[in-house]
C-alpha cells in the first residue's frame, strides 16, 4: 500500500498529464503557470498569511526558524544569495572595453551615460543638475561622471560665473576623441 506522499505525488503527475490544475484538478492552469487562477489567488493569500504570521512571531518567512529579525534565518538568507547568484545575468557582458574612448574599461550603463554626456555638453553649457536632468541621473552622480570622464582624457571646461559652475566641451577635443 502507498503512502499518503507516494499517492498524493502519483495524482498530481496525472493531473499534470492531463493538463489540469494539480491543485484542484477541476480547471486548466493559467498559461505560463501550474495552477489555475482560483488556485493560484489561494496559494498567494496563503503565502501572504504565513509571511505575516511568522514576522509577527519573530520566525523566518521561509523555514519558520525562530530569528532576532524576522525576515530570514541566516541558513535561508544564504540560500537565497545563492540562487540569486546562480540565475545572474548570463550572456551579457559585464564590462566593454572602450579604451579608444574612453581609455578604460566601463560597464554598460557608464558606457550610455558618458555618450549622453558627451552629446549633451556639445550643445551648449550646462550646470551639473540641468545636466542630471537632462541625462536622467542624480545630481551627485554628475558630479562623480564629470570628474571620471576628465580622468579618462576628456576635456571638459568648467566656467564658475558668481555661485554656479557650467560645464561645456570645446569642439576640437571632442574631434580628437571621437575620431572624426
Amino acid at each position: 500500500m502507498p503512502t499518503s506522499a507516494a499517492y498524493q505525488a502519483r495524482v498530481v503527475r496525472e493531473r499534470i498529464a492531463k493538463q489540469l490544475c494539480p491543485d484542484c484538478g477541476k480547471r486548466p492552469p493559467v498559461p505560463g503557470r501550474r495552477r489555475c487562477q482560483a488556485c493560484l489567488r489561494t496559494a498567494v493569500e496563503v503565502q501572504l498569511r504565513r509571511n505575516l504570521e511568522a514576522r509577527g512571531e519573530g520566525r523566518c518567512k521561509a523555514c519558520g526558524e525562530a530569528v532576532r529579525i524576522p525576515i530570514h534565518c541566516d541558513r535561508c538568507e544564504q540560500k537565497r544569495r545563492d540562487r540569486k547568484a546562480a540565475k545572474g545575468r548570463k550572456g551579457v557582458p559585464a564590462k566593454i572595453d572602450i579604451q579608444g574612448l574612453v581609455g578604460s574599461h566601463v560597464r554598460n550603463r557608464q558606457l550610455g551615460q558618458v555618450l549622453a554626456t558627451l552629446l549633451v555638453l556639445r550643445r551648449g553649457r550646462w550646470g551639473a543638475k540641468e545636466l542630471a536632468a537632462e541625462i536622467g541621473m542624480h545630481w551627485r552622480a554628475t558630479y562623480r561622471l564629470l570628474t571620471s570622464m576628465q580622468r579618462a582624457g576628456i576635456t571638459i571646461e568648467a566656467r564658475k560665473e558668481g555661485w554656479h559652475v557650467y560645464y561645456s566641451i570645446p569642439d576640437e577635443p571632442l574631434r580628437k576623441l571621437l575620431v572624426l
